[in-house]
């Protein structure tokens, strides 16, 4: 369409001056180096452009679509060239040779009428194809003539001309920048971008140049149009510094990629942004950003342009643990195809080295997924060739070639491990490169055996640590081997039984060692007996009695004997020499030695011949103790079932170990004895109501540790048995905190509200430990459908935005996955969360001014509520969950909620929620169908306004007054074809 001069709103007024001595060139005065950095995405592009399937046909191309410039004050050659160069980039390589004749003909005139016909580009903002190739041919034009045409004789009157006139445009750029309409503000900044990104790698402008460039677009970073900020983060990427800590445009973008609302902005920003010390911390926290698209290009830029060596080992497990979690299938694929393939390429394609560069021991399962995606990839006689290769390093035992023992690392292990479970996976094909890394189970039971030989300093930490995760993958490792073999099978548990009986075995063993024991028995009551005896040889008496000598050492003593009696003799023969000789001074030395040597020898005798008994301590008291009970503990986490064999064997074991132990001073024996008494509390009903007075004195009296797991204990019972257990009768039924206050059946309801106002208390509890406990049990509870109480939701809801909980990362994490599960799983939630939200607003809102609920925006409370009631949200959460089709016939509790909003804003029309509720009624989803609501919330909203005064909440309710009027034509008109089809 022709484009009236009103829209150049500078077309008069602005007035270009050239100013000569500001040139571009290879070597001026007082000038800048532009960044060599040029990592711009340029969604603007020719080949983008190619690709709008609008414009394909450029036999004739539509005025409207190329923005035909029509301009009387316009040189005609150019007006030409521009209207020809929106047409197609074919014609751009004579238009271009057509501009610098005209430039360098009559200088004088082509700049102000340049700019002229520019303006009627500058005030299109929407992205059409002309546009940009328009806009791509002028940055073109600007920039390459800097420096060309070396073969002409006024090659320096062009460089001249060429220099003079960049700055001039970028001038003239700049000073509109600022303009108020959109467009203008937005093309100058994308024509900026595209002069300073064609650029030379070595070009250089003066200072003046560059602060006007420099202070323009910083100011630009916080326009209130997206697209112009990004455009301004593209051109100022030039400009940065990586090199200087205190580079303002570096710290802006470190400001503004965690801080923009736009996630085109933050995209732009990690794509342009120079890598250093201080913006690499903050492109890795992208990899969690909200948007898929963000997360996507932190994760292409640090994979392109970040080494795996630059990256610390924390940094390196959190990319690869959000990347392969990520729940894009596009993310992780660029996690598994770019990073994780970069990383090992730079590594020399050596797994055994990439597993270095990572921590096996503290990460094990990111190691094992990464480790399963790489074998899916590589041919299966490569994987096993770092276990077989070196010859030095490798026992063979028949086909099998493993590492030896003292050539064992976390490394080599883990991947050992991984490597045998992924042949085991895959079925026949990899059972022949099994049998090539694996031996029987009886030699690589003597194999692990010669492992715990080896000596190692027990004194040092990491050490120990590295030995003990060493044997549990070995462990792991056996029981992913043939366990058909009864002979292997034996060894096997020999030495699991050694494992649980040695003092200096590690207890962080224990949970591998009970796991892998219950595989070798054949049902759960062999299980427990073995376990028992096993605790029963531990738990013998701490003192013991023994021969004071063993015949060992009173073999070394017989032979000391028969050696000072040879030299005794020999003694004798020197004496008898000197007293012949009359030396009378060496005999009596060597009478004296002889002396001692019989002393010697009588004190030996002495020795061998007493058989007296000695007293010992056999172990320490409390390390026994806590043992057995760790070994207990890990056995009935393993017991998945209870039957009449079993309970009296456990039943013996608490009162003869689990209930002492809970009495024991020593704080970790009581919480791995409390932890035992939940295990066993769980697995009888009974026991669990006897039990529960004890738990609720532990978490109110002991220290943190034990409060703790006794408040999880309460939990879990509850969890199990529901609050049957507070009283005495198990026919009662479950009661919610809201039944409770109105059941009129005295000591049995109150026995369950007591309980569950001790329980609540722990929400408020000054130890956030506690508080996490708490709020997660009542989680679980509301879940499973033991409780329902909007009261109790309500406290979470305020427990959730409550500033106080700001730094409780896992209670926030806890409650954030709670909401939507909660309501999300059945129409009865979504009613039960509904009758919390009017509490929660009513709360917030009467806070005191100096209490933390005071600084909880309700209408963040009021867009979750509406998000997780939306009945179109729960069908398509159900469908996704069951893969069926939900059925029609469910409550749309969005019509109740506006109603109860409606009758809110007449009983209290000047409250300080009132923008709350006219707000969150157009964000309702209301039943177009149901007439009768509409008429009723239309006769509402009529009298809300005309009590209503607040101009922003009058203006809401006439949109959901219009919105009602739509509804309830569009639901008349359904109705009525719906009757016609019953018809």
């Amino acid at each position: 369409t022709p484009l009236s001069l009103s829209h150049c709103l500078l077309a008069v007024s602005l007035k270009i001056v050239v100013q000569p001595n500001r040139y571009l060139s290879p070597s001026p005065v007082n000038v800048r180096q532009l960044s060599t950095y040029t990592g711009v995405i340029n969604v603007c592009s020719i080949l983008s452009v190619l690709k709008v399937k609008k414009i394909v046909s450029l036999g004739c191309v539509e005025i409207s679509k190329s923005y035909c410039i029509k301009n009387q004050m316009a040189s005609p050659t150019v007006v030409q060239c521009f209207n020809e160069a929106q047409r197609g980039i074919h014609s751009h390589p004579r238009l271009l040779e057509q501009m610098r004749q005209l430039r360098d003909s009559k200088y004088e005139e082509f700049c102000p009428e340049f700019i002229a016909a520019l303006r009627h580009v500058l005030i299109v903002f929407k992205q059409e194809a002309a546009v940009e190739r328009l806009i791509d041919f002028i940055a073109r034009f600007v920039t390459e003539t800097v420096g060309e045409d070396e073969n002409d004789d006024n090659q320096d009157a062009t460089q001249e001309y060429s220099n003079q006139f960049m700055i001039v445009l970028l001038q003239f750029l700049l000073s509109i920048s600022q303009a108020q309409d959109r467009g203008i503000r937005y093309r100058s900044c994308q024509l900026v971008c595209k002069l300073l990104s064609n650029l030379s790698e070595d070009a250089q402008i003066d200072d003046d140049l560059y602060n006007l460039i420099y202070q323009t677009l910083l100011e630009r970073l916080y326009d209130k149009l997206p697209a112009v900020r990004v455009q301004a983060v593209r051109a100022l990427a030039r400009l940065q510094d990586p090199t200087n800590d205190q580079c303002i445009i570096i710290e802006k973008y470190v400001e503004l990629i965690s801080k923009d609302s736009s996630p085109d902005v933050r995209r732009a920003i990690l794509a342009n942004v120079a890598i250093n010390a201080i913006t690499l911390p903050e492109i890795i926290k992208r990899t969690n950003d909200v948007k898929e698209s963000v997360r996507r290009v932190a994760y292409q830029v640090l994979a392109e342009r970040v080494g795996i060596k630059s990256l610390s080992i924390d940094q390196r497990l959190e990319l690869l643990q959000s990347g392969l979690k990520d729940r894009s299938n596009g993310i992780q694929l660029i996690c598994k195809g770019k990073l994780l393939t970069n990383w090992l390429v730079s590594l020399g394609s050596n797994i055994l080295t990439l597993l270095q560069h990572l921590d096996v021991e503290n990460a094990t399962k990111t190691v094992q997924t990464v480790l399963n995606m790489l074998f899916s990839d590589i041919p299966l006689e490569d994987l096993i060739a770092p276990l077989v290769t070196d010859e030095d390093k490798v026992v063979i035992y028949g086909r099998a070639k493993i590492p030896t023992e003292d050539s064992l690392t976390s490394e080599v292990i883990v991947y050992w491990r991984c490597l045998t479970q992924h042949l085991n996976d895959i079925g026949n094909h990899g059972q022949e490169y099994l049998e090539r890394i694996l031996p029987e189970l009886s030699v690589f039971c003597e194999y692990i055996k010669r492992f715990i030989a080896l000596p190692f300093d027990n004194l040092d930490e990491e050490s120990t640590l590295t030995r003990s995760f060493i044997l549990e993958q070995l462990l792991i490792l056996a029981g992913v081997m043939d366990l058909s073999d009864e002979v292997g099978r034996k060894n096997l548990r020999n030495l699991l039984k050694d494992q649980m009986m040695r003092p200096d075995s590690l207890l962080s063993l224990l949970p591998i060692v009970l796991e892998q024991y219950q595989k070798l028995t054949s049902d759960y009551k062999s299980y427990v007996s073995d376990i028992t005896e096993v605790i029963s040889d531990i738990h013998q008496p701490l003192v013991e009695t023994r021969l004071k000598y063993s015949k060992e050492e009173i073999r070394q003593m017989e032979l000391k004997i028969a050696s000072l009696r040879v030299k005794i003799n020999e003694q004798k023969e020197k004496l008898e020499e000197c007293v012949t000789i009359e030396d009378f001074s060496t005999a009596s030395e060597i009478k004296a030695c002889i002396q001692r040597m019989e002393e010697q020898k009588s004190e030996l005798k002495k020795q061998c011949e007493e058989t007296e008994l000695e007293t010992v301590v056999a172990q320490d008291e409390n390390q026994v103790t806590y043992r057995c009970l760790s070994i207990f503990k890990e056995m009935l986490a393993n017991v998945m079932e209870m039957t009449i064999a079993i309970d009296p064997v456990i039943n013996d074991l608490m009162n003869s170990l689990v209930l002492p132990g809970v009495q024991n001073e020593n704080p970790a024996i009581r919480k791995v004895a409390v932890e035992c008494l939940s295990l066993c509390s769980i697995m009888n009903k009974e026991r669990a109501r006897i039990q529960l007075v004890l738990f609720l004195q532990i978490m109110q009296v002991d220290q943190i540790d034990v409060r703790q797991v006794a408040l999880k204990a309460v939990f879990d019972l509850l969890h199990v048995f529901g609050f049957t257990i507070c009283i005495e009768s198990d026919n009662e039924q479950t009661q919610s905190m809201d039944n409770n206050q109105q059941n009129e059946n005295g000591s049995d309801s109150n026995t369950s509200g007591k309980l569950i106002a001790i329980l609540t208390s722990f929400l408020d509890h000054e130890l956030s430990e506690l508080r996490q406990v708490a709020a997660e049990g009542f989680a679980k509870l509301l879940l499973s459908g033991r409780l329902s109480s909007p009261k109790l939701i309500s406290r979470l809801l305020l427990l959730w935005y409550s500033p106080t909980s700001e730094d409780d990362i896992h209670l926030r994490h806890c409650l954030g996955v709670f909401f939507p599960a909660f309501a999300l799983n059945s129409n009865e939630n979504q009613q039960c969360l509904l009758d919390a939200f009017f509490p929660t607003l009513r709360t917030i809102a009467d806070a005191p001014d100096d209490s933390a609920l005071r600084n909880i925006d309700a209408n963040n409370v009021a867009e979750l509520v509406t998000h997780l009631t939306s009945l179109q949200i729960f069908k398509a959460s159900q469908e996704q969950q069951t893969g069926k089709r939900m059925v029609d016939n469910l409550v749309n509790v969005h019509d109740d909620l506006a109603v109860k909003i409606c009758n809110q804003i007449l009983s209290d029309h000047e409250g300080p929620l009132l923008r709350v509720w006219c707000k969150m009624l157009n964000s309702l989803s209301i039943d177009k169908l149901n007439t009768q609501n509409i008429k009723i919330l239309t006769d509402l909203t009529l009298e809300a306004l005309e009590v209503v005064q607040d101009k922003i909440c009058i203006k809401a309710l006439q949109k959901f007054q219009d919105n009602l009027q739509s509804n309830n034509s569009l639901g008349e008109q359904e109705t009525e074809e719906g009757r016609d089809k019953n018809l």
